[in-house]
This record gives structure tokens, sequence and C-alpha cells, in this order.
């Protein structure tokens, strides 16, 4: 094998090797253990500045025992233990670059910081995130974001519902978690229903492109690319997902002041309707069948969207104080 040149051998320490490059050093390294010794004898002071001298001293002596433990005992080694000699040494250099690395680049690592939106008001609450996305947070939802202006993070974390408009960035993707689901954007409009108490976990996606990536029953993750009028429909119970057309394609629905339910049963849609206005429903007689409901009710009026389901569903209901009794015709 060829020598490597001095240029190459530190641009493979300092990790900016091509991976062809990386492999040839690292092969050469092997069978040539002691040209790293003379590289990091150059370098030590680098790593030194940074460890204790005790620390570095003691493991100087540590490298240099396992390297040559009788003078250049190393070079007439059988080919076997020498190469064990060589994983002992490019292990213990792998610390030392480390150390060195840090001496180069000394930033400190800053914890990623989260802040949390809470909405306890008694509609959707509307702000602006620090990379310039826009969020309508329904009542009840709490929203948590990586605020990291340095790194470009954008990540949030969400219970309950919210639609997101996303300002366009294509170096730093725009990531939700909602709950087993998460999903990816670079610029996008849609909106995701996670709330803790149903089963499913709906994403809409009004405009743009989503990704989508959940895991099965198996564990394998599962990747879905939403278009536009598309819905995925996530049941964390079963760990399955579907696409289906979404049947509310207007975004106004979504940022206004109405309750928007897309295709879920009749005591989750009670619910909602219940936490939003600040009243608990009971559905008596409920059967559990199928069906499935979409419909939007107004969100400022209580008699009004009791009133369209009523109607649509054949339903009944009483309202005593703080607590409403629905039955079905």
């Amino acid at each position: 094998m060829n020598n490597i040149t001095k240029d190459l051998l530190r641009r493979w320490i300092d990790g900016m090797c091509t991976t062809e490059e990386a492999a040839y050093v690292q092969q050469y390294l092997q069978q040539y253990p002691e040209v790293l010794l003379r590289q990091m004898d150059e370098n030590w002071e680098h790593a030194s500045g940074v460890m204790s001298k005790k620390a570095t001293a003691s493991l100087w002596q540590q490298i240099r025992s396992q390297i040559k433990p009788h003078g250049r005992t190393i070079l007439i080694m059988g080919q076997w233990k020498k190469t064990a000699v060589a994983a002992s040494v490019l292990a213990i250099f792998f610390t030392v670059s480390w150390w060195a690395n840090n001496r180069r680049h000394n930033k400190p690592v800053a914890a990623t910081i989260w802040k949390t939106v809470r909405n306890s008001g008694s509609g959707k609450m509307s702000f602006q995130l620090p990379d310039r996305s826009k969020v309508w947070l329904s009542k009840g939802a709490v929203l948590q974001y990586a605020n990291d202006p340095e790194k470009g993070t954008r990540q949030i974390l969400l219970t309950g519902e919210a639609f997101f408009d996303v300002h366009k960035d294509s170096l730093h993707p725009f990531s939700v978690q909602a709950g087993k689901v998460k999903l990816t954007v670079l610029g996008t409009r849609f909106n995701v229903e996670a709330y803790d108490n149903e089963e499913n976990t709906r994403i809409s996606l009004i405009e743009g492109k989503v990704s989508t990536n959940y895991s099965d029953t198996h564990n394998k993750t599962i990747t879905t690319l939403l278009t536009p009028g598309n819905m995925l429909c996530y049941n964390r119970l079963k760990a399955e997902g579907n696409v289906q057309p979404v049947n509310i394609s207007d975004a106004g629905s979504f940022t206004g002041a109405d309750i928007v339910l897309q295709d879920i049963s009749l005591n989750d849609a009670l619910n909602r309707i219940g936490s939003h206005f600040g009243k608990t429903i009971h559905l008596q007689n409920n059967r559990d069948d199928q069906q499935q409901l979409t419909a939007v009710v107004p969100g400022n009026n209580l008699e009004a969207a009791l009133s369209n389901l009523a109607f649509i569903y054949r339903l009944q209901y009483r309202i005593d104080d703080n607590t409403i009794q629905v039955v079905r015709r």
C-alpha cells in the first residue's frame, strides 16, 4: 500500500475526507499504526488544552504502553496482534480526536428550549410561530414548539386540534408530532386532530404536500404522502391508517369560529361540542355502530350547534344547566 500524505491524514482526523478516502486511511492505519502515533504527537497540544494535565498524561501513557510496550516491538509482532493493537490505538484516538475537535470548535451545545401554548379561552386562538408560520389552536388544545432560531429547528408537539399555515423554508422542514403520527412539510396548509380521548388522529391537507409516518402492529414504519383534498385517518388502537377524501376543503372552516366535524362518531362529535361550550353531554342508549358524521356547526351558539345535529341525525336533547341529555329518536 502506498504512503498517505500528511494532508490526507489531517483531513481524515478533521472528518473532511470522502467516504472512499476515509476507508483507505483506516485500512492503512490498521497496518501502520505508528503513522497515527506521529500525527498524534504533532496534534497533542490541542487535545491537552481541553483535557486536564493529569488526564492527558494518563491517556498518553496508556496509548504508549499499548503501542510500544517494549521499544519497537510493534514492528515485529504477528499480524493478528498488530491488528488488535491497531484497533486499540484507533479506538483511543477517536476519544482524543473528539477532545481535539471540541478544542477547535469550542461551542457549548445548548439544550433545545420548548415553549408551550395552551388555549384556555372560549374560541380558537391564532398566533404566529418564530419561523412566521401561522397557527389556529382550537379550544382546550396544547401546542409545544422548539424555540431554537440558531439551529432553525421547526418542531411541534400537539394535543388537540390545530390548523397550520406553514411558512415555506426548503432548508428547515416543519414537523408535527400528533400522538403516534409524525408529519413533515416544507410549506403548506393543513389541519390536525389529535384528541386524547378519541381513537383516531386525522390530518387533512388543504394545500401543498405532507409526509406522514407511523408504526403499525409489527413496529414497521409506514410512510404516506398526502396530496391536497385528502385526509389520513390513523386509529391508534389498531395501529393502522387509511387515506380518504377530505369532506371539508375550505381553510376558512378550520380557521373561523365554526366547529368542524370530519368523519367522526356521534359520541365524539357531542364530546367536542360539549368541551367547546364547557358542557357535559350524555348520549343515552348509545349503540356501538359504525356510522360516522361530517358537519360544520356554529362555534358561538350552543343551541344552533345542537339543533343542526338534531335535525340531521334525528336527535332530541335537553339542557339542564351544565349538563345536556341527548337521545336518538
